[in-house]
């Protein structure tokens, strides 16, 4: 009897232990839960890089899931559905912990890479520089998602956009070592932010800061500038960048590359903007002393308006 009594006692114990950890007094006590299947799909992308734009998402990746009744905040059933990772395992996403769904709707939002730190996805940090920031939700002509339709297809938005530079030489008497491409607003100018913070409900990027910091990629060499203009984006080089507003006169930003040590700076024409999820490609010519830059080419990746550039 004594033994039946204290088994009782630990299981009630374990019982309340394990309600005060996941808060299920909030869960619908009648319904019998389905577990949450995530797919994914991204909006037209350029090729997978190491680091840069993603086109895809490869094994192990990671996202970050909030599990609502429809709106951020507005938790599905505790704050524990709050930033759940989602790994990409074998080919399917596996939520930790796992998502259980009931009868009542579910709004899942999403974001790219995962951060354990993050705990309201409105506010969701972001750099400009050479991570792809990403946000979604479901895709459009999407069920209602919930215990009888437990799969959800998300569509993976970009949140920055793309600048990237196809680079060759003419007349040019050196070895075209490339080794930084750098971007700055000018003196007392703030056209181009370092860092923000996301909302992956609505895609907006507020808390804007750094307008006094580069963004750049440099390595040593970034590549040695070929003779012919590139057919493949993969060689081309890439920054990432926190959405820009229209420049109102030529020069607010400035582009500069590094080549064979002397540094070739471009003053960015008046009606440049850089718009989230779009992709803008320059090509660039380095001819003699000089560099140029043509006409930008934009498409929605979306690709954007690009352009040709000098340096002199």
């Amino acid at each position: 009897m004594k033994s039946i009594l204290y088994t009782l006692f630990l299981t009630l114990i374990l019982t309340v232990c394990v309600s005060c950890d996941n808060e299920v007094e909030n869960i619908p006590p009648d319904n019998n839960a389905s577990e949450l299947v995530i797919r994914t799909g991204l909006n037209q992308m350029s090729n997978l890089l190491k680091s840069g734009p993603v086109s895809d998402f490869p094994e192990g990746s990671q996202l970050g899931l909030f599990i609502t009744k429809g709106n951020l905040g507005d938790h599905y059933s505790t704050s524990n559905f709050r930033n759940i990772l989602s790994t990409l395992t074998a080919g399917i996403w596996k939520q930790t912990p796992s998502v259980n769904l009931y009868a009542h709707n579910a709004t899942i939002y999403a974001y790219y890479p995962y951060y354990s730190g993050n705990t309201n996805g409105a506010e969701i940090p972001v750099q400009s520089g050479l991570t792809d920031y990403m946000y979604g939700t479901h895709t459009v002509g999407q069920a209602a998602i919930n215990k009888d339709n437990r799969t959800v297809n998300l569509t993976m938005n970009h949140a920055l956009a793309l600048v990237q530079f196809n680079i060759y030489k003419a007349n040019y008497p050196w070895d075209g070592r490339l080794d930084l491409v750098r971007i700055d607003n000018a003196p007392d100018k703030n056209i181009v932010y370092y860092s923000g913070k996301l909302n992956i409900q609505t895609g907006e990027i507020a808390d804007l800061s750094g307008a006094d910091r580069s963004i750049q990629i440099n390595s040593s060499p970034l590549l040695i500038i070929p003779d012919d203009k590139s057919t493949d984006e993969n060689s081309y080089i890439k920054l990432l960048l926190i959405p820009t507003a229209q420049t109102s006169s030529r020069g607010e930003v400035l582009i500069t590359f590094n080549i064979d040590g002397k540094e070739f700076s471009w003053e960015v024409p008046a009606g440049t903007e850089w718009k989230q999820g779009t992709k803008y490609t320059y090509d660039v010519l380095l001819n003699g002393n000089e560099l140029r830059i043509g006409d930008v080419k934009i498409a929605d990746w979306t690709d954007g308006k690009g352009g040709n550039a000098f340096l002199e």
